[in-house]
């Protein structure tokens, strides 16, 4: 089965619109039964038509902080001023993606249940669901 994700290296270093373009080429060319995406981009409302469901997934701004703060794989957000931008953006962006997100998944449940969740989701979807999802 094809996933969609052979050009991913070039989704990542390519520019904003040479992206754009390999991700609306390979959506177009292979259409998987499942296929998840994960990401966040200014044009990325152009790209929800293609999906049953898109996914808002949140956490309380302290528990983000503080698991970027016990994080050993990611340096940045420790500082106090990249801590300020990081909840600068989540104060900007947070709402414009749950507005346009068909569901949301608030992680600070195990990990196996948000899973689980997003299982569930796309069975829903693959079942021919309605668009717009709910999840506790």
């Amino acid at each position: 089965m094809s996933t969609g994700l052979r050009f991913l290296n070039d989704y990542l270093y390519s520019p904003p619109m040479r992206a754009e373009h390999l991700l609306r080429c390979n959506l177009e060319a292979s259409r998987p039964r499942l296929l998840f995406v994960a990401g966040c981009a200014s044009n990325q409302g152009s790209f929800y038509d293609r999906f049953d469901a898109v996914v808002l997934f949140s956490v309380p701004r302290e528990v983000m902080l503080q698991r970027i703060a016990t994080r050993s794989t990611n340096p940045y957000g420790k500082r106090a001023h990249e801590q300020q931008r990081i909840l600068a953006d989540l104060k900007a962006v947070e709402p414009l993606l749950r507005a346009t997100s068909t569901v949301e998944i608030v992680t600070t449940i195990p990990v196996t249940e948000v899973v689980d969740a997003l299982e569930s989701i796309a069975r829903r979807a693959d079942d021919g669901a309605a668009r717009r999802f709910t999840h506790p």
